[in-house]
């Protein structure tokens, strides 16, 4: 037959709030009256059990080859900006699996002895996401693949004489694959830094090949 001792022992709960405390892993160590120790790990990145990020930052565009439209083939195109919302509800001590939304705009120019023509690239990339944590959990490297569709528009042709062309516009769709590093300042904020591949899908011979890079801040809510 049980104790009395025994049948009411009950197991202890502890509980507290991890919303104050930085992304790492910490170690819970219980003692009991006479030493003997237990240590239980707590990631305190899992006090969410859906990070939302939002980002925004520089993508300078590099053309690699192919045809993406006339005159635009052979330059790098600095004025890019991009926003990434991303979302990672499966969370695994080996990874995190999401997947982002990205929207970018570059402009676009390029000048010849003939004319001067000017455009912009708006883009809308949408990707799934792998995240790896390191560093007590502020540091990541992230690995994506999806796809999109780009629209070059605005272009006109400014000829030397004075002559300028009406507008025209071109799209296409485009896979990509891209990696990055990502590194958490303090509770939410956070700065990332990666570069893409772009393999463009066009009717046109041959398909155009892009780099992107992204340097950019967020915060993760």
């Amino acid at each position: 037959a049980l104790s009395p001792w025994f049948a009411e022992w009950k197991p202890w709960k502890i509980s507290f709030s991890s919303a104050n405390l930085a992304l790492a892993l910490y170690e819970i160590v219980i003692t009991n009256p006479g030493g003997l120790q237990a240590r239980v790990d707590f990631p305190a990145l899992f006090r969410r059990k859906t990070d939302i990020a939002l980002s925004l930052g520089y993508s300078p565009l590099l053309h690699l080859y192919g045809y993406v439209f006339d005159s635009f083939d052979r330059d790098l195109y600095p004025g890019g900006l991009y926003g990434r919302l991303g979302i990672v509800p499966f969370k695994r001590l080996r990874g995190f699996i999401g997947a982002e939304l990205t929207p970018q705009f570059t402009l676009m120019k390029t000048e010849t002895s003939a004319y001067r023509v000017s455009g912009n690239m708006p883009a809308l990339t949408l990707n799934g996401l792998c995240q790896y944590r390191f560093g007590n959990y502020t540091m990541a490297a992230n690995l994506r693949l999806g796809g999109g569709v780009a629209v070059i528009g605005g272009i006109q042709y400014e000829h030397r004489d004075g002559a300028v062309s009406e507008e025209v516009a071109a799209a296409f769709f485009f896979g990509s694959i891209g990696a990055s590093f990502e590194w958490t300042l303090r509770r939410g904020l956070f700065v990332e830094a990666g570069a893409e591949y772009v393999q463009g899908f066009s009717p046109h011979s041959p398909p155009p090949g892009l780099v992107r890079a992204n340097v950019g801040a967020g915060w993760k809510f």
